[in-house]
């Protein structure tokens, strides 16, 4: 898993909301409201970063206390976009 390289779907339009991102998927109209580190993980996942890459760049962005798990976090997000298809990975 830590060699894979998310890609954000076509057809996935973005709208930041202060603190929130929406992602409205455009095929089936579905629209997906998730956090500002939600929202820095998509933003992530155009296919040139892997697992490991996207822990680096959160933990250089956000105070990440030491000894949290943020590898469990990401791939919880990833998960939840891959169920709504929002997500491939190549």
């Amino acid at each position: 898993m830590a060699t894979e390289r998310p890609v954000r779907r076509e057809g996935v339009l973005v709208r930041h909301m202060g603190d929130e991102v929406a992602l409205f998927d455009t095929g089936s109209g579905a629209v997906h409201i998730i956090n500002e580190t939600g929202g820095m993980i998509w933003e992530l996942c155009d296919g040139s970063n892997t697992l490991s890459d996207i822990e680096e760049r959160l933990r250089a962005n956000y105070d990440v206390p030491e000894g949290t798990d943020l590898r469990k976090d990401i791939e919880s997000f990833l998960g939840a976009f891959r169920e709504h298809g929002v997500l491939t990975i190549p």
